[in-house]
């Protein structure tokens, strides 16, 4: 676990410190890939299913996994260590959230700022306050904490898995290459493994913001929704860090506005991402002390 969180912060300090590098996070190779698989195989039953994502996904998976199986203990384990930060970075993002969030805050024009929108996952049409948060949230939960979570508990090739499947679940040039059953399943298998994920972000927000609003937010929006516990809806995450924002003084401006305060909003969703994604490095750390001492 101490070469984990090791892992964890020598990716953090390449992000942040060279931002530039996500030029290097490119899954061009997948999309060529899955045409490929969808050229030889077209109508194949298996293809055709959702059990294709055993080919889709799977297969580029089973290769990481030989791959540090057969080299990762070499050099004393550096090769393997190596190995898992170049991973860890490479499925990191791809895009670089802090940069994206910039943009929408400094966006002078409504071009820019529909561009900066588009970035975060939004739509053509503008996006109003509450959508900021969530824009931002989500995004947080695709490009860090998912595929964190999923790198601390089983290692990269889980952390690769859950990016394959997260760009053939939300990006358009993957999903129109799919056959109808993966997407499906794609949508739905990320979901599942984005769950838990998500659970823990809003915990680690009431640790670091504010715990009584927070379990409020959650508890209202299950009731709401009528949804028990397990069900797949990520919502509940958005829900908890509007609760957690001042909205005051943040008027519905027109998108044209040269000065829009809900940009602002975008900021402080972000200032809230960070804080949680310390909380996650500090119990991680508290999981190594615990290991050295025990």
């Amino acid at each position: 676990m101490a070469v984990t969180l090791i892992v964890v912060l020598i990716v953090l300090a390449v992000a942040m410190a060279a931002p530039e590098l996500t030029r290097l996070r490119d899954f061009g190779w997948l999309q060529r890939w899955v045409v490929w698989l969808n050229a030889r195989l077209g109508l194949n039953a298996l293809w055709t299913h959702g059990a294709g994502l055993l080919l889709s996904v799977g297969l580029p998976c089973l290769s990481l996994l030989l791959v540090d199986r057969i080299l990762g203990g070499a050099l004393f384990g550096l090769v393997g260590f190596v190995l898992a930060v170049v991973v860890l970075y490479y499925c990191w993002g791809p895009r670089d959230l802090d940069l994206d969030v910039a943009d929408l805050v400094t966006a002078t024009d409504a071009e820019s700022r529909q561009r900066a929108l588009r970035a975060l996952g939004a739509a053509d049409a503008p996006a109003s306050t509450i959508d900021r948060v969530e824009r931002v949230f989500d995004e947080a939960l695709r490009r860090w904490f998912s595929v964190l979570f999923w790198f601390v508990l089983f290692g990269p090739v889980a952390a690769l898995g859950y990016r394959l499947l997260q760009l053939l679940a939300d990006r358009s040039e993957f999903i129109a290459e799919l056959p109808y059953a993966q997407n499906v399943a794609a949508r739905r298998l990320h979901d599942a493994l984005a769950w838990l994920p998500a659970q823990l972000m809003a915990l680690a927000l009431a640790l670091a913001a504010n715990f009584d609003a927070v379990s409020k937010a959650w508890r209202e929006h299950h009731a709401a929704h009528g949804q028990g516990l397990l069900h797949l809806d990520l919502g509940f995450l958005s829900s908890t860090a509007r609760a957690c924002i001042e909205f005051d003084d943040v008027d519905e401006v027109d998108i044209d506005g040269d000065a829009n305060p809900r940009e602002i909003i975008a900021e402080q969703s972000l200032q809230l991402a960070w804080r949680i994604l310390v909380v996650w490095l500090a119990a991680l750390a508290l999981v190594v002390l615990v290991q050295l001492f025990d």
